[in-house]
């Protein structure tokens, strides 16, 4: 009994694991996705917008399951270049707060692509 209701919890529940904000190191996402958890690489505060291109292709390479990223939703260029060719297990793009003005313009093309690849949005 106690074996199925770790199961539903694990079904309903995943742990997820954040690495620092704007340090384009993905080593502790990729753990996280190779524990079975969601690991997240925090792209929020990054200043090289290469260095962050870079950590996802590491976390492409070596996390074994399911991983998201983080993005500051003011930085729509490097949103457009981090969604523009992203690995099949990426199923979770976070986006920070921005400016709301004109949000649906601003964001449009991304939203669009999130519905069309099935990843997960937390805006």
């Amino acid at each position: 009994m106690e074996a199925v209701a770790r199961q539903t919890i694990h079904k309903r529940f995943k742990l997820t694991a954040l690495t620092p904000a704007g340090l384009p190191n993905p080593s502790l996402a990729i753990a996280a996705s190779r524990a079975g958890a969601l690991g997240v690489l925090d792209l929020e505060y990054i200043r090289d917008r290469q260095a962050g291109l870079n950590g996802i292709q590491r976390l492409a390479q070596y996390a074994r399951n399911d991983f998201g990223i983080k993005v500051d939703g003011d930085d729509i260029e490097l949103l457009a270049a981090v969604t523009s060719d992203l690995p099949e297990h990426l199923k979770v793009v976070i986006l920070t707060h921005g400016d709301l003005r004109n949000w649906r313009k601003r964001y449009r093309p991304f939203v669009t692509k999130v519905f069309r690849s099935y990843w997960r949005a937390l805006v």
